[in-house]
């Protein structure tokens, strides 16, 4: 396998693995219309149907604490598959697909995550992608033993220098005898990391979210691609925009660094079809629940950032799963949907999108594939993996 052409500019597509009943809505009328996620014959469906449309990579997120108790009550997120365990099931139930897993510099030691990436990678063939995460909420920093969340910069001081030191690690599997003394400013290690070595040369794939300046510097010097949360393309370009310049300081060409952003979908053969399924999520959402899970994640620097200028309101129904007309969602029929992700990709320039389906049924899934990806096609905005020997 390739790795990321970033000179192609034509759209990937990903989709936004469901590990969880309902990875972005607060609603457990949702949650319990969606498949059984802790079934292993789930998967095989899900991931099966993704890859026979052609998407490019599933994308999973992961946590280890829940928000609070309404969102167990509500299944949100909660219960979650680990990523990197689920990620490990998803190789073997696929051929071609890539695998992003997520995985938290602050919780595992540089080895811990070296020694799974490279397994996980070795394994696919070369299908496996890191999604750098440095931690969230205060509830996952105590579950870990730290004192309250950590600060903000020091998260992504330790972050940058976990992902120097596993691809060093990584370096070190294609030699013998490659023992390292790191003496680092947060990580101290002697030795070295049995083999195997990752297949994807120099390195795995690395996708980071964050959009302070702290994130962008190190996405700018790491990463392959940036996942943004804004949901305007003004925001995402200004928000690409300085993040283009941290890569030009590292001495990197801007395309190097791609943009990366989800999206909500909702595909029916009428508008009136779409808008009754969507009205139906509204009005399900849990607002208690998704009050204390937009608590818990406005508690990020950058998020804050992407919804600034929202009412506390329309924060807590975005975050509940609300998809209003500002919302980064495509919901119609099938012409309305591709002509609306055609026109987000020219004002934005984006290279990645990622997929949610608010209810993952491999019918909204294939009805994706069948109804509009071949209009992406068509358009030349996308082309099948198979015919340019896929790549990221």
């Amino acid at each position: 396998m390739k790795r990321l052409d970033a000179s192609d500019s034509r759209l990937r597509l990903g989709l936004f693995y469901p590990n969880t009943p309902s990875i972005h809505v607060t609603s457990r009328a949702v949650a319990d219309a969606n498949p059984d996620p802790m079934e292993l014959a789930t998967h095989r469906v899900i991931a099966g149907a993704a890859e026979r449309i052609g998407l490019d990579y599933l994308f999973l997120a992961d946590r280890w604490a829940p928000y609070d108790r309404a969102s167990t009550r509500a299944h949100h997120q909660d219960p979650m598959l680990a990523a990197f365990i689920l990620g490990a099931t998803l190789i073997g139930l696929t051929e071609r697909i890539g695998i992003i897993t997520t995985l938290h510099t602050t919780y595992f030691h540089p080895a811990h995550i070296a020694r799974i990436g490279a397994n996980l990678d070795r394994l696919s063939g070369g299908r496996w992608g890191w999604n750098v995460v440095t931690g969230l909420t205060d509830t996952e920093m105590r579950m870990f033993g730290f004192d309250g969340e950590v600060e903000h910069d020091r998260r992504y001081e330790m972050a940058t220098e976990m992902i120097e030191l596993v691809k060093t690690l990584w370096d070190g599997m294609r030699r013998e005898d490659a023992w390292i003394d790191w003496q680092g400013k947060h990580y101290t290690m002697k030795g070295a990391v049995v083999g195997p070595a990752p297949v994807q040369e120099p390195f795995p794939l690395l996708v980071n979210a964050g959009a302070s300046e702290a994130g962008q510097q190190l996405a700018a010097r790491h990463c392959d691609y940036l996942f943004l949360t804004e949901t305007s393309p003004a925001a995402i370009n200004a928000r690409m925009g300085q993040a283009r310049k941290h890569v030009a300081a590292c001495g990197r060409a801007e395309h190097e660094l791609s943009l990366m952003t989800a999206a909500r979908v909702i595909v029916r053969d009428t508008q009136d079809e779409a808008n009754e399924v969507l009205r139906w999520i509204t009005d399900h959402i849990d607002l208690d629940a998704a009050r204390a899970f937009a608590a818990g994640v406005m508690s990020s620097q950058s998020i804050r950032a992407a919804f600034a200028g929202f009412t506390d309101e329309r924060i807590v129904r975005a975050w509940g799963g609300s998809m209003d007309s500002e919302s980064a969602r495509f919901c119609g029929s099938p012409g309305k949907v591709a002509g609306e992700i055609l026109s987000f990709r020219r004002e934005t320039g984006c290279h990645g999108l990622l997929l949610t389906f608010p209810l993952w049924h491999e019918s909204e899934i294939r009805r994706f594939g069948e109804q509009v990806v071949p209009l992406l096609a068509e358009a030349g905005a996308w082309v099948h993996p198979s015919q340019r020997d896929w790549n990221w």
